[in-house]
C-alpha cells in the first residue's frame, strides 16, 4: 500500500531563502530571515562536527533540519562519506568554530534558545569524527498514525516505486557503514520520519540484521511507542544491549487531547507499552516521553509534566515547539503556532511556560528539558 501521489508530503515548506552557496533553503520561522544573527564567539556545537541527519529524499543535513536545514549533499549522487567531508559541510563547521552560527536557527535551536552551548575551549580536538558519530535515518515516513501535524493522508511504503526507491536509499547507508565489522562509534537514530514499526524498511532492519559484530554500533529509538508491543520487543531481543535512547512521542497529557493530536493512535495501549518499555530501563540509558507544544495541548503542559513524573520517574520530559512540515495550510499552521509572538493566546501559553520554569527551579518537576520552548 502507498500514499496517494497528491498527499502533502511532511518535508514541503513555503519559506524559502536563496544562499549563494546552498541554492535555495527552507525555512521553518520567518523570523531567522528578519532578526539580527546573534554570535557565539567563544561557544561550540558539536553536531555538524558528528551528526548526519538523511531525509525522505535522500538529503543529507548536520542538524534537525528546523534548527539547520541547509542541505550538503544527496545520497543518491554520491558516497555518503565523501558528503560528510565535503565543502558544503566543511562551509558550516567553520561557521562554528568562527562563531558566526550564521546558518542555524536563533529561534528553533534548543541550545542556541536556552543559552546552553557549551565554551569552545572545552571541546577536546580534533573535532571533526572519521565518520558520523550519530546517523539520523528519516528516510521512510511510514507509519501507522495520521498526526495532522506531519501528514494530511496515512502514509505506508510496504512495495511498489516508492518503497523501492527508500529501500535503496536506506540500504546504501547501511552498507557503507556496516558492510565489515569495526570498532567506530556510531549510533543510528530510527525513525525521524515515521515510525520505527509503522515502516516495513526499519521494521525488517530491526527483525533481520544482527548488530552484534559492531561493538560500538548503538541505536536511538524514535517511536509514538503503540505498536511497541512484547512481541516486538521479545523479536529484537538482539539489539536489547544496543539501545541507548528511547524517545516517544506522547503529546498529551490526556485520551481526549491524544485522540485530536495522536490520530490513529490508542491512549491505553501507549500506556501499556511505555510501562513494558520503563521495566527494561535497566537496558539503556536514556528514556525520554516527548510532548510538542500546539495550541490543542499547551495547557496540558504542566498535566503532562506530572503525568510521568509519577509513572515513569525515572525518565526524561522533553518539550519542543511545533513547527511547519507542509500538512496544514498556513491559515492552520499559526493557527496551531501558540508559541508565535502574534498568536491570540500566546500570553496564556508563556505564562503557563514559566509556571513550569519555576517549579523545575523550586524542584517540583523532576527531570524535565523545556527545550525550544523560550527563556
Amino acid at each position: 500500500m502507498s500514499t496517494n501521489s497528491n498527499a502533502r508530503s511532511p518535508y514541503i515548506a513555503r519559506i524559502t531563502h536563496q544562499d549563494e552557496v546552498f541554492g535555495k533553503v527552507l525555512i521553518k520561522n520567518e523570523l531567522d530571515l528578519t532578526q539580527e544573527k546573534h554570535r557565539f564567539p567563544d561557544k561550540y556545537c558539536d553536531r555538524p562536527f558528528e551528526y548526519l541527519e538523511i531525509t525522505p529524499a535522500g538529503e543529507c543535513v548536520l542538524c534537525c533540519p528546523a534548527w539547520l536545514p541547509n542541505v550538503i549533499g544527496n545520497v543518491n549522487e554520491g558516497s555518503i562519506l565523501d558528503i560528510w567531508n565535503g565543502e558544503r559541510a566543511n562551509i558550516i563547521r567553520q561557521t562554528i568554530l568562527d562563531g558566526s552560527y550564521s546558518y542555524c536557527s536563533n529561534t528553533l535551536c534548543p541550545a542556541i534558545v536556552n543559552d546552553t552551548l557549551p565554551d569552545i575551549d572545552k571541546i577536546p580536538q580534533p573535532y571533526l569524527k572519521k565518520y558520523p558519530k550519530v546517523i539520523v535515518l528519516g528516510i521512510d515516513e511510514s507509519c501507522n498514525l495520521l498526526c495532522p501535524s506531519c501528514r494530511s493522508t496515512r502514509i505506508s511504503y510496504a512495495s511498489g516505486e516508492k518503497y523501492n526507491s527508500k529501500k535503496t536509499i536506506f540500504d546504501r547507508v547501511i552498507a557503507e557503514f556496516f558492510s565489515a565489522p569495526h570498532n567506530e562509534e556510531i549510533t543510528i537514530i530510527l525513525n525521524s520520519a515515521g515510525d520505527i514499526f509503522g515502516s516495513k524498511i526499519t521494521r525488517d532492519f530491526m527483525f533481520d540484521f544482527d548488530p552484534t559484530p559492531w561493538p560500538n554500533f548503538k541505536l536511538n529509538i524514535m517511536t509514538h511507542g503503540v505498536l511497541f508491543t512484547k512481541k516486538y520487543w521479545d523479536r529484537i531481543h538482539l539489539w536489547h544491549n544496543k539501545i541507548n535512547t528511547f524517545n516517544i512521542s506522547f503529546d498529551a497529557a490526556t485520551e481526549e487531547t491524544y485522540d485530536k493530536i495522536r490520530v490513529g493512535g490508542d491512549w491505553t495501549t501507549l500506556l501499556e507499552n511505555c510501562r513494558l518499555i520503563y521495566t527494561n530501563i535497566d537496558q539503556y540509558k536514556f528514556l525520554s516521553m516527548d510532548f510538542v507544544v500546539q495550541d490543542l495541548n499547551y495547557k496540558e503542559i504542566p498535566a503532562f509534566v506530572e503525568l510521568i513524573n509519577r509513572e515513569f520517574p525515572l525518565a526524561k520530559v522533553m518539550f519542543k515547539v511545533v513547527v511547519d512540515w507542509g500538512s496544514w495550510d498556513n491559515s492552520t499552521f499559526k493557527q496551531r503556532a501558540v508559541w508565535r509572538e502574534d498568536h491570540p493566546n500566546n500570553l496564556e501559553y508563556k505564562q503557563i511556560v514559566e509556571t513550569v520554569r519555576n517549579k523545575i527551579k523550586a524542584g517540583e518537576y523532576k527531570n524535565v528539558s523545556l527545550g525550544n520552548l523560550g527563556n
